[in-house]
């Protein structure tokens, strides 16, 4: 029986995975863990390292350009102040549709030939990647060190192996209600993919900076950023900052981390009640709660999301209960489950992806789940929201 509850999604590279690289994809919770990044000596070995990781395991992919989808001005990268650069929205985006769609660069050439075989703008685009700092007590890096020190802080999972994506390693980071956009790797294609899963209007901004030049100050509120998460921001304030600050070597100043203090602490409370619930959720799959405490959960997770602005894993939650309901031989919360569960990957993964295709499979045919009848029969508790 598979674990539910499990929030596993493509990330950045882990600063711990320099001797396992392979493992980027992780569980809820460990989302772009451990240490910042540390250059020495144990750089040239770690290069190897990634080199066999990678060349030798056959997982070699061509450099190829970002495929824009419909209008590409939809978004642009420039220079944000206090971030360095950034993604922004040239027009409205609506919810769901693709963004962009991206094939990722091979970091084994990369490492290999340190960016050699790459034309000149593209080596000007990898080297204009930020990379999280070695340390004042080194006085220099080399081409080496900086070479995979981006490849270290950019790197996103694909699949069982980890890509570098220049446009989407644009995407700044933002906590709970702040991010607006989430991506995902597409195996069947070989692509990362960006979704809105927001509306983000032109003319709003998620960065609060004043100039002296009125001029300045209209520039930059024209456009609202693209941003995503670097890890899993169902946690306190305090918890979240020191998380980057340690790992990505700076702070987080989104909307949500600049909550006045009581706003704040009621945010904090909601992210934290949320991962308290899908720890308990998850017990269903060891038979420790029923279907209807499992339901009931969900839907309390659901509320506290709708209350924080946190919209993200909402198709997974979703077909989690589908899980539940079709173990339970409930067909009517199968059908209700899984319409949520449909809509939901659509927005996060795509209408083609996997799961929005499995979910359409159950709403045509309720008791093709592999898990119908696999538990003692009871009518679950159907979803309070539509969407």
């Amino acid at each position: 029986m598979r674990e539910i509850g499990n929030r596993s999604k493509p990330s950045k590279l882990p600063q711990s995975s320099k001797a396992n690289i392979k493992n980027a994809r992780v569980d809820e919770g460990e989302h772009r863990r451990n240490r910042t990044l540390i250059l020495s000596a144990a750089t040239a070995a770690a290069a190897v390292i990634v080199y066999y990781l990678f060349l030798k395991g056959g997982v070699l992919r061509s450099f190829r350009n970002t495929m824009p989808v419909g209008d590409d001005r939809a978004f642009d990268v420039v220079d944000i102040p206090g971030k360095g650069k950034g993604v922004v929205a040239m027009r409205d985006i609506e919810v769901h549709p693709y963004i962009c769609i991206e094939s990722d660069s091979s970091p084994a050439q990369l490492l290999k030939s340190r960016l050699r075989n790459l034309t000149p703008s593209q080596r000007d685009e990898y080297y204009s990647l930020s990379y999280v700092h070695p340390g004042k007590h080194l006085k220099s890096l080399s081409e080496d060190d900086i070479t995979l020190a981006i490849f270290q802080t950019n790197g996103i999972s694909a699949g069982d192996s980890v890509g570098l994506f220049p446009r989407t390693a644009r995407l700044n980071h933002g906590c709970s209600a702040a991010f607006n956009s989430v991506y995902s790797w597409r195996s069947r294609e070989g692509n990362l993919v960006v979704h809105a899963i927001k509306q983000i209007k032109r003319g709003q901004v998620d960065f609060f900076f004043s100039f002296e030049d009125p001029e300045m100050n209209s520039n930059l509120n024209i456009q609202q950023e693209l941003l995503t998460t670097y890890m899993d921001t169902k946690r306190p304030r305090h918890e979240r900052q020191a998380y980057v600050k340690s790992n990505y070597d700076f702070t987080c100043t989104c909307s949500v981390c600049s909550l006045p203090e009581v706003e704040s602490r009621t945010s904090d409370k909601r992210l934290s009640k949320m991962t308290d619930l899908y720890q308990t959720f998850a017990t269903w799959g060891r038979g420790e709660i029923d279907g209807i405490t499992a339901s009931r959960i969900a839907k309390d997770i659901w509320e506290l999301g709708e209350q924080e602005g946190y919209w993200s894993e909402r198709g997974r939650l979703a077909g989690d209960v589908v899980y539940v309901a079709s173990a339970h031989s409930d067909e009517r919360g199968v059908l209700a489950w899984a319409h949520l569960a449909r809509k939901w990957f659509s927005i996060e993964l795509g209408n083609d992806s996997t799961q929005a295709l499995e979910m359409q499979t159950v709403l045509n045919k309720t008791r093709s789940h592999f898990a119908w009848g696999t538990r003692y029969p009871q009518l679950i508790e159907l979803p309070a929201h539509v969407g």
